[in-house]
């Protein structure tokens, strides 16, 4: 089932979801995602038959570390169901930041949302 909410769109590919935060995810940006990132982590714990989850960066700017964090949470679900998180389509700076934060041990980065789907599946 496809979905789309107000500030982060949804796609089902078999048993990976594709995320995409539409909007900047620093700290004070963040906040208007209200309870989108919360509702996507119960949905989640609810719906044992996703199994890998990419989030694609393509139209986020900035990260900050209650994103990160969520990354981090959603990768911890996952990983329980022997799955994978990726991240696409992010730019340098994301990318040495998420390197930096050791984020590169919990997930790969990949350069195309394919590339990322046909990593973790």
């Amino acid at each position: 089932m496809d979905t789309a909410t107000r500030q982060i769109e949804v796609e089902r590919q078999g048993n990976t979801w594709v995320l995409t935060p539409h909007g900047d995810l620093r700290e004070f940006e963040y906040l208007e995602f209200g309870e989108e990132p919360e509702e996507l982590l119960h949905l989640l714990a609810e719906d044992g038959s996703i199994r890998n989850v990419v989030i694609d960066l393509d139209h986020t700017d900035c990260l900050g570390p209650t994103a990160v964090g969520l990354f981090a949470k959603l990768g911890q679900k996952v990983r329980s169901r022997n799955g994978r998180l990726a991240l696409c389509n992010s730019d340098g700076h994301h990318t040495n930041a998420l390197v930096a934060s050791g984020f590169s041990k919990i997930a790969r980065v990949f350069p195309s949302r394919n590339a990322a789907v046909e990593a973790v599946n």
